[in-house]
């Protein structure tokens, strides 16, 4: 399953691709987005995304399980969110991709699921995300700190289960994201335009949502 990137703009905004649905009237399930602040150790701190999967849909910041969290097998998410707001027009959008918005796109149907891919944005709080981590013990992040990230979808709110961004239908859940080739190269978290008050900056990430297949990557 290939997945769409979209380059930082001046609106400090990141696009990431990952996942599958089979719902194209609407997200029904859940997408997680692994914040890691140190990419030689690899340990997932965060998480971030966007939970459709019950019946209160939210976008948020999760913690991470007390696991390892090194690895699909060792990860963990702890439910109820830290941080969750509700989805808005300013905060989700989940759209078809069409010529308007991929006009560079050879075909809205990436990975020959038989469907049209979608978008699915959101955007949290830079501020809300540097709080978390500081809670955590991990001080010092500003807008040009640098991330790595790990990207996978979800049936429920607590867990990785469904796909994992990166690889295949079949990897071994036991090895480590760099070895199954899934962690993102360090990048920072917001654009390199730098905000008049850091504090309010967003995250905004806008992930492709192909109909089918079976894995992901992400695009460089």
């Amino acid at each position: 399953m290939p997945t769409r990137r979209r380059s930082p703009t001046a609106t400090s905004r990141f696009a990431y691709g990952s996942g599958r649905t089979h719902h194209p009237a609407g997200f029904k399930t859940a997408l997680f987005v692994g914040i890691i602040t140190n990419s030689s150790v690899g340990k997932i701190d965060l998480f971030l995304g966007v939970n459709d999967s019950g019946n209160a849909d939210t976008v948020g910041i999760w913690n991470a399980g007390t696991g390892l969290n090194v690895s699909p097998s060792t990860t963990t998410i702890v439910s109820p969110a830290l941080v969750s707001y509700g989805l808005t027009s300013t905060n989700y959008n989940w759209t078809p991709v069409n010529a308007t918005n991929d006009p560079t796109a050879t075909s809205f149907d990436i990975d020959g699921g038989g469907g049209t891919d979608y978008f699915l944005s959101f955007s949290i709080p830079f501020s809300d995300i540097v709080a978390q981590l500081a809670a955590k013990g991990i001080t010092g992040i500003d807008q040009k700190a640098t991330f790595s990230y790990v990207i996978a979808t979800s049936t429920q709110g607590n867990a990785l289960n469904q796909d994992l961004n990166g690889v295949g239908a079949s990897y071994n859940t036991s090895s480590t994201w760099a070895t199954l080739g899934v962690l993102s190269d360090p990048t920072q978290p917001v654009a390199a335009v730098p905000e008049v008050n850091p504090a309010l900056a967003v995250v905004l990430l806008r992930l492709v949502i192909t109909s089918g297949g079976n894995g992901a990557r992400v695009a460089q």
